[in-house]
């Protein structure tokens, strides 16, 4: 039997490759190097243009989902509630970025 990775789930509210700013790229960083330390990261974000499924983003998984409302610099989304509650079932830690 294969030891489990641990599974960590970024989430914030944009990511690459549509946002490109300091949370993004401190996400970004802590997700490539805690490949290091075992663990298994993903991002996972909204977007304008979303993705289509899970795809590489450095060492680490990211996915997004269509953002649909964009009120006080905060993005709304009610197809991310299925898809976050999926990642998060799978996930052992959820790691909420709130700078």
């Amino acid at each position: 039997m294969g030891l489990k990775l641990p599974r960590v789930l970024h989430v914030f509210k944009l990511y690459y490759p549509e946002k490109y700013g300091g949370v993004q790229r401190a996400i970004y960083e802590i997700a490539n190097h805690t490949v290091d330390h075992g663990f298994e990261p993903t991002v996972f974000a909204l977007s304008s243009q979303p993705s289509q499924g899970i795809f590489n983003v450095g060492r680490h998984k990211a996915m997004t989902v269509k953002q649909q409302l964009y009120v006080a610099s905060t993005g709304f989304s009610f197809a991310a509630l299925k898809t976050f509650q999926t990642l998060a079932a799978d996930a052992d830690i959820i790691h909420y970025h709130f700078p």
